[in-house]
């Protein structure tokens, strides 16, 4: 006889029932593996574009300077500080986002960091 599990999930304006058989829970989500490998792929590229961000805005930084305007100077600077912020964002680079941060999870596997 097999058994069938039935999850009730109650929200603040919706329901959802979930029903799963008893292989579901012996073996666990199927595709689990492949979906950390997808999430931890997609997010190497993120941080990868995000240190290219970083770094175009820390060249309009130091070409703001070479400028001869004072408007252009800080439309650039401001241009500059904007994408190196976007940049420390996507690389995951803030105070708690430490979770999220792939290139962290390296270091820590590697024992560069504890």
């Amino acid at each position: 006889m097999k058994a069938t599990y039935y999850e009730i999930k109650r929200g603040r304006n919706c329901g959802t029932v979930n029903c799963r058989n008893e292989w579901w829970h012996t073996t666990g989500r199927p595709g689990r593996k492949t979906q950390e490998a997808r999430r931890r792929k997609l997010n190497r590229v993120r941080e990868a574009v995000g240190a290219g961000v970083m770094m175009a805005g820390l060249l309009a930084l130091v070409c703001a300077g070479g400028s001869e305007d004072l408007p252009t100077i800080l439309v650039v600077g401001v241009a500059g500080l904007g994408l190196f912020w976007l940049g420390a964002w996507l690389g995951h680079a803030f105070y708690g986002q430490e979770g999220q941060a792939e290139w962290l999870r390296r270091m820590r596997e590697c024992g560069e960091i504890e």
